[in-house]
């Protein structure tokens, strides 16, 4: 199931920029958070933002200082149901779909949260900045969003998109919701990349990404991201240079679970080495072909949940295709180290009765069919008193020999190797 394509002019357009239609968003309240922005007509009410800096210290607890607006996708026809979201400064001159924020407020983490309206629920979400968490409350209606800015050069609509703007510090985003009966998704998976706009894809076992409803595939799932950005920078801070990004994926456990491995009890248990003998990624370029990512390129965590974070840290374009897929289908079995072998010993005792010994050979382990052998030794000649192969279990010699005038000695050999032994 493929995802509708998104970009990050997540907004209709209704100004101009550099020539190409770009996004102003004027917040009603200019003093706060906004709660209703100006030609977006459904927007929400009652959207809190909270600022935190690098050292948790806060910068802003309302908000205050920055603008935020949520509002539905109804008027992009092209994006999926749900609402898309820009945060800026709150300088009076409104936001736009590229509204940047400045290399001051990078490294700050950006706490936003806001409520569906009755009858919708949130699914999944498309990020375009770093992303601390998703977090959909038990009512699915309540949902709190954990951002931190990202770079990016924004660029044109098309599948070979032309440098537009480089961002310093950006945050724009959508999720996407149910409404009333229908799809049902799947709820809390997210993805954020510094990209123009990808698409999604799961396959094989994977759940339907539209309706959470199980493929029915026994084939392989795999989880496909395509990515579209520009191959150069715009050159607005630097010159231009080859572009670059990164691509950040999360996926809930009951996904990875259907998508991976279903059955493996392995899967929930966490660790590196399950998921390298699990999973492997690959990139797809039009005019590169089809390439295994090395394991140094790319970061693969599993969550106490079971739930997949994958990282690529540095993506090149202009419209790469990362594939996460099952290296194999049959279940990996936990390594049980084997039991240690105890070596093989003979108990040998005598008890003497006038001119006679008994002699009482005892061999508490032996493996089974290999050759045990009694004998005695008496001035420098011997003579074998009793033989047999190993049976399972204890195996037990009993024999009389006589007494002699100086010392005998009794040897045990068990295939050639000497087990025990007795002076008479």
């Amino acid at each position: 199931m493929t995802v509708s394509r998104l970009r990050t002019s997540l907004i209709a357009a209704s100004a101009t920029c550099l020539g190409l239609a770009m996004t102003t968003v004027v917040a009603t309240n200019a003093q706060a958070v906004s709660t209703v922005c100006n030609d977006k007509p459904g927007s929400l009410p009652g959207v809190t933002l909270s600022v935190t800096d690098s050292n948790d210290h806060v910068v802003s607890a309302d908000g205050a200082g920055y603008m935020v607006c949520v509002f539905p996708n109804a008027a992009a026809p092209n994006l999926p149901t749900g609402y898309s979201f820009v945060i800026g400064l709150d300088d009076r001159g409104g936001l736009t779909s590229t509204e940047d924020m400045g290399a001051v407020n990078l490294d700050n983490t950006f706490t936003v949260h806001f409520t569906l309206p009755e009858g919708q629920t949130a699914i999944s979400a498309e990020l375009y900045s770093r992303v601390n968490s998703y977090v959909i409350g038990p009512n699915g209606r309540d949902v709190t969003l954990v951002l931190q800015p990202a770079g990016y050069t924004s660029g044109t609509d098309g599948d070979a998109p032309e440098p537009l703007q480089d961002t310093l510090a950006g945050i724009t985003g959508g999720i996407r919701v149910n409404s009333g009966s229908g799809s049902n998704g799947i709820p809390g998976m997210w993805i954020g990349s510094t990209v123009n706009r990808y698409s999604v894809s799961l396959a094989g076992s994977c759940p339907n990404f539209n309706t959470g409803a199980p493929s029915g595939s026994s084939t392989d799932g795999s989880i496909a991201v395509r990515l579209w950005a520009p191959h150069l920078t715009a050159g607005t801070f630097a010159p231009v240079r080859t572009n670059s990004g990164w691509l950040r994926v999360y996926i809930p456990a009951q996904v990875a679970r259907a998508c991976f491995d279903p059955d493996n009890p392995l899967f929930n248990l966490g660790g590196d080495l399950v998921l390298n003998h699990r999973i492997q990624l690959q990139r797809s370029e039009p005019s590169e072909g089809t390439t295994t990512v090395s394991d140094a390129a790319w970061i693969l965590q599993l969550n106490d949940d079971g739930a997949i974070i994958l990282t690529v840290p540095e993506v090149t374009f202009s419209s790469p295709t990362y594939r996460i897929t099952a290296t194999k289908k049959t279940p990996i079995k936990p390594v049980i180290p084997a039991k240690p072998v105890v070596p093989a010993k003979a108990k040998v005792s005598g008890k003497r009765s006038g001119k006679k010994i008994s002699v009482k050979v005892t061999i508490a382990q032996a493996p089974a069919g290999k050759s045990i052998a009694v004998a005695e030794t008496y001035r420098h000649k011997t003579k074998k008193l009793a033989s047999r192969k190993a049976r399972v279990g204890v195996n037990v010699f009993k024999m009389k020999v006589k007494g002699k005038p100086r010392k005998a000695i009794i040897k045990v050999t068990l295939g050639g190797k000497a087990i025990g032994s007795l002076k008479l």
